[in-house]
């Protein structure tokens, strides 16, 4: 084992100086030949490999743990408090308001009598100063013409009134009142020309009151149509075409 030992260090010096290098192993006991010279070039990058098969999906992994609660902000700065408002002036009582409208009823209670009292004066001096007559609301009144039928109503219709149409007994006297300031029957708004022997007012109504003379109407020669008043107050039918005085009704 020395003889080769020492026959490989006579070898060294020649193996170095060629570019090899011999090397002991001390374990094994063993010698190893590596050659020296200038170190190759590098080869051609190698293709890349096909790719493996995909793997199994792995296990889920364990939950990891809760992470720390926030910390809370610090609370918002409170906006202070605006001033107070003026007070309201204090609303009238339902009292007040109750004891307003009735002062104003009775204003207008007040106004109406004194319109009703006025109308009433004014009444009684026109029936006087024109020779009329009245008998509750309504009042009569003649200009002391005579004209037909026809024309009478016309002349009362243009007065804004009709022709005297009594319907009661105190109505009938204040048109005879009128009647006997005259020597001439007057006419009444009274009718049967819509149907003979059925007498109605001007408005189409039939009559709820007469005061027909004995044997009246009678419709002597089929032409007696209208009405008229007597100086007694009592009617009768007459040719609507004969004249007579006209007395007109205002309510």
């Amino acid at each position: 084992m020395l003889a080769l030992q020492a026959l490989c260090i006579l070898l060294c010096v020649p193996l170095v100086l060629s570019g090899t290098q011999i090397c002991s192993d001390p374990d094994n006991n063993a010698y190893s030949i590596i050659t020296c010279g200038a170190p190759g070039k590098d080869g051609l990058p190698g293709k890349d490999g096909t790719n493996g098969l995909k793997g199994e999906k792995g296990e889920q992994g364990l939950t990891g743990p809760a992470g720390l609660p926030g910390i809370a902000g610090p609370p918002g700065l409170r906006g202070e408090q605006g001033p107070s408002g003026p007070k309201g002036e204090k609303g009238d009582s339902g009292t007040s308001a109750l004891e307003a409208l009735r002062k104003q009823v009775l204003t207008l209670n007040g106004q109406v009598n004194a319109l009703q009292s006025q109308l009433t004066q004014q009444k009684k001096a026109f029936t006087f100063f024109k020779g009329g007559a009245n008998a509750g609301e309504k009042i009569y009144v003649s200009n002391g013409g005579q004209t037909d039928f026809i024309d009478a109503k016309s002349v009362c219709s243009k007065a804004g009134g009709q022709l005297a149409s009594p319907r009661n007994t105190a109505e009938n006297q204040a048109v005879l009142s009128i009647r006997s300031q005259y020597e001439v029957h007057a006419y009444l708004g009274i009718t049967d020309i819509q149907a003979e022997g059925t007498f109605r007012y001007l408005t189409g109504e039939r009559i709820t009151y007469s005061n027909w003379a004995t044997g009246e109407p009678n419709n002597v020669q089929g032409v007696e149509h209208c009405a008229e008043m007597y100086d007694t107050g009592k009617w009768n039918d007459k040719n609507c075409s004969e004249k007579r005085l006209v007395i007109c009704e205002f309510n």
